[in-house]
């Protein structure tokens, strides 16, 4: 059975008391995040809650419903797992990777009448809480953030302070404002490693996914995806557009089902540094299946 990646106990730290950290709000939630992960996700409502289901079992999705209606964006930082962790630390959910969190929203901080620290399962932590069993650290620095990590929160904490630079490249701007975008830098050296236990010489220096929610009430959404691998320089692009083409099939073939078929089969062009596809479609259900794939593979683990 896949292994969510917020497990249940989540629900708790929406009644969580917790001293206000000074900070500004950030305008890309990505900035707060590990500048070396292996794939970062970025949502936007009303997609959050279209892929509840990949970070969320369904239980937890139906209880956590408050959280998803309040939260405006949420980014997500893959790691690679550490050859020890492969098969889970000790509170970590088998198959979920590190990870770390950062939900933005309009969250009830002032409010919270009961102290997730009084929880026997929770301790204080620095300035945030953990739940050892759960594999599990939290932070409330105020009303509008709320930071999840499967690892140490004073690094999220600090970046949260001070953000760094979007890990996404500003070649990519455009595609970076979709309503989900699933990012890999240096695709064919860490996903392809975390993946597949080796690197590929192909140059890339990220690869982009990008989809825009195209509203089909009352049936299910679809997404309209485009698909771009940024390389070096122009020549690169030249040299490498038949590899990139090549791991684009092999990819969507592994990833996707029902439209598998027809996204393979899209002819990635080149344009100066860019190798890209656009005007893609599929469906929600299949994009959830194929992110959820994706959180495998950055795990370090290749079964779906």
């Amino acid at each position: 059975m896949r292994k969510a990646i917020f497990p249940a106990a989540f629900l708790a730290l929406l009644t969580a008391c917790a001293a206000r950290i000074p900070y500004a709000t950030p305008d890309d939630p990505l900035r707060c995040l590990a500048p070396d992960a292996v794939l970062y996700a970025r949502l936007s409502a009303p997609s959050i809650r279209d892929f509840a289901g990949v970070l969320l079992a369904p239980e937890e999705a139906r209880s956590l419903a408050a959280l998803l209606e309040r939260s405006s964006a949420l980014a997500l930082g893959l790691l690679a797992a550490a050859p020890a962790e492969a098969k889970g630390r000790p509170g970590q959910a088998a198959g979920r990777p590190p990870f770390e969190a950062a939900f933005l929203g309009n969250y009830p901080f002032r409010s919270a009448s009961v102290a997730l620290a009084g929880r026997r399962e929770w301790k204080r932590d620095g300035r945030g809480l953990v739940n050892e069993a759960a594999g599990l650290r939290v932070a409330f620095p105020g009303p509008t953030m709320v930071l999840v990590t499967s690892g140490p929160i004073e690094p999220l904490i600090d970046r949260l302070i001070a953000p760094g630079p979007s890990p996404i490249p500003a070649e990519f701007a455009p595609l970076a404002e979709e309503d989900l975008v699933l990012y890999a830098p240096r695709p064919f050296q860490t996903l392809a490693a975390a993946a597949f236990g080796e690197s590929l010489g192909v140059p890339a220096l990220g690869l982009i996914v990008a989809a825009r929610r195209i509203a089909a009430d009352p049936a299910p959404a679809d997404y309209e995806l485009s698909v771009a691998f940024l390389m070096p320089d122009a020549n690169a692009a030249r040299v490498y557009r038949g590899a990139a083409r090549l791991a684009w099939y092999a990819l969507s073939r592994a990833l996707f089902t029902e439209s598998a078929k027809s996204l393979s089969g899209a002819e990635l062009k080149q344009e100066g540094r860019f190798i890209a596809a656009t005007g893609l479609r599929t469906s929600a259900a299949e994009l959830s299946a194929a992110f959820s794939a994706l959180t495998g593979y950055a795990g370090g683990s290749r079964a779906r």
